[in-house]
Order: C-alpha cells, then sequence, then structure tokens
C-alpha cells in the first residue's frame, strides 16, 4: 500500500492469471470488516482489483463476516450463500469412480482475510458443505 497499487499489480495480475491456468475459473471472497484499518485494506483491494485485467472477469465479493455473523452467529452465511450460489453451481465438484472421472471441477473460490484463520477457515468450510450437500442431492460421493 505505501508504494502504490502501479507496483504491485503486476504481481497482482501474475498471481490471478496462476491461480486462474492452474484451477479454472476464479471468484474472490474478501471477509474484511469495517473495524480499524480493515475497511481501508478492503476499500484497497477492491479498487486494485477493479483496476487489474482481470476486474471484470473474476468477480469480487465482499463479505463483512463479523458484521453478519457476530458471536458465531452463522445462520447469516446464507447472505453469502445468495451471492456465490451461482458459481457453487457453475465450478461443480471433482467426482470420480471406479477409476473413471465422471465430472471435473472447472472452478475455485479464493478466500482473503486480515487475520486468515476463523474467518477464512469457517467460509471455506461452509463452501465444501454447500458442495457436499449438492452432492448428496445427486446421490454421489464428494472426493
Amino acid at each position: 500500500m505505501s508504494r502504490g497499487s502501479e507496483v504491485s499489480q503486476p504481481a497482482y495480475d501474475r498471481h490471478l492469471a496462476m491461480i486462474k491456468h492452474r484451477y479454472g475459473s476464479q471468484a474472490l471472497i474478501n471477509l474484511v470488516g469495517n473495524k480499524e484499518g480493515e475497511a481501508l485494506i478492503g476499500k484497497m483491494f477492491k479498487a486494485h482489483h477493479k483496476s487489474s485485467r482481470f476486474g471484470k472477469e473474476i468477480p469480487y465479493i465482499a463479505f463483512d463476516y463479523h458484521s453478519y455473523c457476530p458471536r458465531g452467529k452463522e445462520d447469516n452465511l446464507k447472505i453469502l450463500k445468495e451471492q456465490i450460489n451461482k458459481f457453487l453451481k457453475d465450478f461443480r465438484y471433482f467426482y470420480f469412480e471406479n477409476g473413471v472421472t465422471l465430472n471435473q471441477q472447472i472452478g475455485t473460490f479464493r478466500v482473503n482475510c486480515i487475520d486468515c484463520l476463523d474467518r477464512t477457515n469457517r467460509v471455506q468450510t461452509f463452501i465444501g458443505l454447500e458442495v457436499s450437500a449438492c452432492n448428496q442431492i445427486l446421490n454421489c460421493y464428494l472426493i
């Protein structure tokens, strides 16, 4: 931040190009909140992404986890699900049975957070459970 976004933009674009090449379609989820310096970092990250060559191609989803899910009240993750539901379906899941790949995952979520611990892990677990629930509906096993 102190050196300006134009200095880090090439590295940011290379990073997104690499994960897109390696994992397919992407959606960025930023769990930064509005307390202390988090709001400033979130605002700068969003602006940085918007000015990136991937700004229109890769969606940026801001979700203030602490505001929506205070004291572990995770019922409000349904609000995040509404924002990512299209990607949950589009990205699919990997399914392998009897030596044959029956379904291929074609995208991932890149989850970002200041502390990269509780919020990130909880949202990634939530996404995994949503994919698993979809998988059970299809009477398959997630591998």
